[in-house]
């Protein structure tokens, strides 16, 4: 399933299941540029931000682009690619920072500031099928993850 059919079907109807999704993950550095010699400060600049699932095939609101819905997972860790920057690796094969598309099994989650009963609110199933609140509302494990091969 794509995003935009997430979309269309309604996230909503997801929570709690385990499905197959086919999207991009990313993360950020707190910093681009790190010297050639990096003093302790600049180690901490090679640190990745939380992996997030990128939504940027549903476009933006308002000229602002959606944020990305935060990933976990017991098979997700972090390491050090060949330049000493941290990235994300899935079973200890490093992933794509936002370049390549996977097909990921996920299981949809509500933040914990959210309970099932939140589900029985039909204001709050509109708002939460809204792209815009997707980032505040929902937490995707990722259960598997495989490279989706090229076009």
């Amino acid at each position: 399933m794509t995003l935009s059919a997430l979309q269309t079907n309604g996230i909503t109807r997801f929570v709690d299941k385990e499905f197959t999704l086919q999207a991009k993950v990313t993360w950020e550095y707190a910093s681009v540029k790190i010297p050639e010699n990096p003093t302790p400060m600049d180690q901490l600049r090679k640190k990745a931000s939380q992996i997030v699932i990128a939504l940027d095939e549903l476009g933006s609101q308002d000229g602002k682009r959606y944020k990305g819905i935060q990933a976990s997972g017991a098979d997700l860790s972090r390491k050090e690619d060949a330049q000493g920057q941290e990235v994300y690796a899935f079973q200890n094969v490093n992933l794509s920072n936002h370049d390549k598309s996977y097909l990921m099994t996920v299981r949809l989650k509500l933040r914990p500031a959210f309970t099932k009963t939140h589900l029985e609110n039909p204001a709050f199933i509109k708002q939460c099928n809204n792209p815009a609140y997707w980032s505040q509302t929902f937490e995707v494990e990722i259960v598997a993850l495989r490279q989706t091969p090229p076009p």
